[in-house]
């Protein structure tokens, strides 16, 4: 049988990347693919590389963390799609691994790619700027953004509570003033930190339980001000279960908003959130200038998953 092509990019500054294991999965899809790993040389070289590989190859992989895979959801968001897309988590947090049913071996997520099938992702867009899984404002909400690579290295995912720990006795909450359009709802909020994902968590918590990733809808979450002396209890209450981190909205009803929408229009009526956000763990910049952050339900991307 007549191979397909494969192209990889790999990320070699994320925090569990090690060459020997991209050989390993090289290897592993060779069985398949005439392989061929293209290096991402600096933030958004991979946006490029995802333009390139979409035009000469059947399967574009990314080899890094979950804002790797992003720049190949920016890359080719806007092209014609012609391969399908997928990723190898070796990054911090790896929320996508747990949302595309991966494991924690770099050539066993290989194999399962290798042998798995086509499915749909939606695709969700902030100001006209796609996301994958999170977008996210706020308090504490930059963690992964602001955390030193190095860190992150030596670390891995302790890195992030590090950092945290150090914002939360540093840095005082923020409470925005926005008004929030939906589903033919126009109602007020407050909050201190906002949240839009497709996912069932982020920064390496679960937190939803019933997500599915092409129902074209995202969640919707906002965390209203409280005292700082309640937030380790509901740290506490996310991390109990070291298994599954399964993290209970209801618990929190006065202090948390939750719903799922298609399409949601945030207007911020005191000010809008400062330099940047959190979009898929990176940092971006998605102001208009006018307040106004406007979430939509975009294309689905076509992606190639381990079998349901």
């Amino acid at each position: 049988m007549e191979k397909k092509n494969c192209s990889i990019i790999y990320n070699p500054v994320t925090s569990g990347f090690k060459q020997k294991k991209l050989d390993e999965v090289c290897k592993t899809l060779d069985k398949k693919y005439e392989v061929e790993a293209r290096k991402s040389e600096a933030p958004g070289h991979a946006i490029e590389l995802a333009r390139q590989s979409n035009l000469d190859s059947d399967l574009v992989i990314s080899y890094g963390g979950d804002g790797t895979f992003g720049e190949l959801i920016q890359g080719i968001y806007n092209e014609n799609q012609q391969a399908l897309l997928s990723h190898i988590p070796i990054g911090t947090a790896n929320d996508l691994r747990r949302n595309f049913g991966l494991q924690k071996n770099p050539a066993k997520s290989a194999e399962l790619i290798r042998d798995g099938e086509e499915q749909k992702l939606d695709i969700f867009t902030l100001n006209d700027i796609p996301f994958s899984y999170v977008a996210a404002f706020g308090y504490l909400a930059n963690v992964p953004c602001n955390t030193p690579t190095k860190l992150k290295k030596y670390l891995k995912y302790a890195a992030y509570l590090v950092k945290a720990l150090e914002e939360f006795k540093n840095k005082k909450p923020y409470e925005y003033d926005m008004t929030l359009m939906y589903d033919g709802k126009t109602i007020d909020e407050k909050a201190i930190v906002g949240t839009f994902t497709n996912s069932t968590g982020f920064g390496g918590m679960n937190l939803f339980t019933d997500v599915s990733l092409d129902d074209d809808k995202f969640e919707v979450t906002f965390v209203k001000n409280m005292d700082k002396s309640r937030m380790p209890k509901i740290a506490l209450d996310i991390f109990s279960d070291p298994i599954t981190h399964n993290f209970d909205l209801r618990n929190y009803p006065d202090v948390i908003t939750h719903f799922q929408t298609s399409e949601l229009t945030i207007k911020f009526n005191n000010k809008e959130p400062e330099e940047f956000i959190d979009l898929d763990g990176d940092p971006m910049n998605v102001s208009t200038g006018d307040g106004v952050y406007r979430l939509k339900k975009g294309r689905s991307i076509n992606i190639q998953l381990p079998r349901r």
